[in-house]
C-alpha cells in the first residue's frame, strides 16, 4: 500500500508535528465503547453510525499521541540492539483500528486507556542469548521511563507455541510531561520465534483467522503449537505446554499435521500471492510504502 506524506513530514527545516492529547480518558474510554458497539450490531443503524462517526476522531487521536513516545522507545531499542547483535532487525507501529476492537471485544472488561499495546515496537535478534543480552542491556539501562511488567514467554511459552519477552512501559519525561504515563509495548524476539509468528500472522491473515489470538481452526492452532516446541527444542528452552515431550511422538504429530493441512504448499503460495499483489499494486511514482 503506497502512502503520499506531505513534505513538510520529510523537511530537514520543520520537526515532524507529533500528536498531542486533546480528550481526557473518559472521553476516550467512552469512545471506544461506541466503536464496540458500531462493529457488533448487525445491520444498519443511522445513530449508531452517527456515534461511530463522533468516536473515531477521539479514538485515533488517543492512538496517534503515542507516535511520539513510541519513536523515543525505538530509538533506544536501535542503539541497545546494536550492541547485541550487527544483524539485529527492529520495526515499530500504532495498533490498528480492527484490531483494537477485536481486543475490546474478547475483554469485555478492558477500557481503551488500560490497552499496553497500543504503541508497540520489536526487536529480532540471532539467538535466544541475545534475546537475554539485549534485555539485561534494558535493565542496565539508566533511562527515565519505568518498567510496568515484564512477560517472559520464552521461560513460560504460551500454549498457542507463541514466545519471546515482551515489557510494558510507561513513557517518563521532564521535557515531553503531556505524553508521560502513556504505555508502549516492547518485544524481544530470536530470529526463529520471529519466523514463527510471521508464519502465523500469514497465514491467519489468508484464512481471515485470528491464529495469533488462539482463535480459529483447531488442527491449525494444534500445529503452530507443536512447531513452537520444536523450536524450542532447537534453542534448548522449554517446551509449549500441552505438546509432546517425546522427541519421536512430537516429529510423528508435526508430520501429520503438515501433511493434512499441506503446509509447505500452502505457505509457499500465500508467499507468492503476496509478492504479486504488492507489485499488481505497488505505484510508480510513489516514494514511501507502509507495510
Amino acid at each position: 500500500m503506497s502512502t503520499t506524506y506531505p513534505n513538510w513530514v520529510f523537511s530537514e527545516a520543520q520537526p515532524v508535528a507529533w500528536t498531542k492529547l486533546k480528550y481526557t480518558r473518559e472521553a476516550v474510554n467512552n469512545a471506544a465503547k461506541k466503536l464496540v458497539v458500531y462493529n457488533t450490531t448487525p445491520g444498519f443503524e443511522m445513530d449508531i453510525y452517527d456515534e461511530y462517526q463522533g468516536a473515531l476522531p477521539i479514538i485515533n487521536n488517543w492512538r496517534s499521541s503515542h507516535a511520539f513516545p513510541l519513536n523515543t522507545f525505538r530509538q533506544t531499542l536501535i542503539n541497545l540492539s546494536g550492541k547485541v547483535d550487527s544483524k539485529y532487525l527492529t520495526a515499530q507501529r500504532i495498533t490498528r483500528l480492527s484490531s483494537i476492537s477485536l481486543k475490546l471485544e474478547r475483554f469485555p472488561g478492558m477500557k481503551l486507556t488500560q490497552m499496553q499495546d497500543i504503541g508497540g515496537c520489536r526487536a529480532v535478534v540471532q539467538s535466544v542469548n541475545k534475546v537475554r543480552s539485549l534485555h539485561e542491556e534494558y535493565i542496565a539501562s539508566r533511562v527515565k521511563h519505568k518498567i510496568v511488567h515484564v512477560d517472559d514467554y520464552i521461560k513460560s511459552p504460551r500454549e498457542s507455541g507463541y514466545r519471546g519477552v515482551h515489557i510494558i512501559w510507561r513513557y517518563h519525561s521532564d521535557r515531553s510531561e503531556e505524553y508521560n504515563g502513556l504505555k508502549i509495548e516492547m518485544q524481544i524476539r530470536s530470529i526463529r520465534q520471529h519466523a514463527w509468528a510471521t508464519a502465523v500472522e500469514t497465514v491467519g491473515t489468508f484464512l481471515q483467522q485470528a491464529l495469533k489470538s488462539s482463535i480459529g481452526e483447531q488442527p491449525w492452532l494444534r500445529f503452530f503449537s507443536l512447531m513452537g516446541t520444536a523450536i524450542a527444542r532447537k534453542e534448548r528452552t522449554m517446551l509449549v505446554p500441552g505438546t509432546p515431550k517425546n522427541y519421536k511422538e512430537l516429529l510423528s504429530e508435526l508430520k501429520n499435521y503438515a501433511k493434512t493441512l499441506d503446509v509447505e504448499n500452502r505457505l509457499a503460495a500465500f508467499g507468492a500471492a503476496l509478492k504479486i499483489s504488492m507489485e499488481e499494486n505497488a505505484l510508480q511514482d510513489a516514494a514511501y510504502f507502509l507495510l
